[in-house]
């Protein structure tokens, strides 16, 4: 097992777990100081380019220098298996998020997520992933949705809240293929894998034409990625979804909120709701019925 770490300002830490999720197993952060140090722990030893480029990501969309990672190899301990234990049930709106360790039946009226993220992002604890499910949560007390698309699914967990709220057909991709395939294991384990369709490929291109049948369109699309991918995908988005559709916006940092506006109000949607969840923000925006 080896450990990534870096030290950043606190009101950075989050962008820079998000940044090292895909490259770890498991993330965390603590107070270092003046500064935050957010340490991902990995298998291997981290590709180099691939960390530079996470780590030059995070750093220009905090506004900061890249930060230089310090690499340690850890004595041989099932660190995997310690770390799952730490994790506690989540309870997000209706939605109990636990561990396959903690099979106690959750409260009346709560809806199940089992749910062990290994390689993929999605644990169900980071403010972006809340927040969709926040936002999911509030949608299904006023509509239903029949056609859904998940883009970055990382573990799976959005496409699966999804599917325990309605009857509806969800598309899951991620660039991942780990990611993918723990959200086909995942789906398998909480019983919807037959209405959760998962490929592997980059935004929307990733999504067969032939998924939801001839000419048919999203009502309701999931982005938890960061703003970058997300403003560049507004066209494509636009041009998947129906009209009355909604499309819920995460990963984005408050200070990312306006750009993030921008590209979908310039695309005919508006917004019909917002979620801020400590530094981060979840945006839920609407294509008008006759746009």
């Amino acid at each position: 097992m080896w450990t990534i770490s870096v030290v950043v300002p606190g009101e950075t830490a989050g962008l820079f777990q998000l940044a090292l999720e895909p490259l770890c197993v498991a993330v965390a952060a603590e107070i270092h100081g003046p500064h935050w140090r957010v340490t991902g722990y990995c298998d291997e030893p981290p590709d180099a380019v691939a960390l530079d480029t996470a780590l030059g990501v995070a750093a220009a969309g905090a506004g900061i220098a890249p930060p230089r990672p310090m690499l340690a190899e850890l004595p041989a301990t099932d660190w995997l298996a310690e770390n799952r234990k730490s994790f506690p049930p989540v309870r997000v709106g209706r939605f109990y998020i636990h561990r396959t360790h903690h099979d106690r039946p959750p409260a009346g009226g709560r809806i199940a997520i089992r749910l062990d993220a290994s390689l993929a992002f999605g644990s169900g604890t980071h403010a972006s992933t809340q927040g969709v499910l926040v936002a999911l949560d509030a949608l299904a007390r006023r509509r239903r949705f029949r056609r859904v698309l998940d883009l970055g699914t990382g573990s799976g967990i959005l496409a699966i809240a999804a599917a325990k709220l309605w009857p509806a057909r969800v598309v899951a991709t991620d660039i991942e293929p780990n990611s993918v395939r723990m959200t086909r294991e995942n789906a398998a384990a909480n019983g919807v894998m037959p209405r959760i369709a998962a490929h592997v490929g980059s935004g929307l291109r990733a999504v067969p034409r032939s998924s939801l049948g001839p000419a048919a369109r999203f009502d309701l699309v999931l982005a938890n990625i960061q703003v970058r991918p997300l403003t560049s995908l507004a066209p494509a988005i636009r041009r998947r979804i129906g009209p009355g559709a909604h499309v819920v916006l995460s990963g984005l940092l408050r200070a990312d909120e306006a750009e993030a506006l921008a590209a979908y109000r310039a695309q005919g949607l508006v917004l019909a709701a917002r979620h801020p969840l400590g530094d981060w923000v979840t945006l839920v925006m609407r294509r008008l019925a006759k746009a």
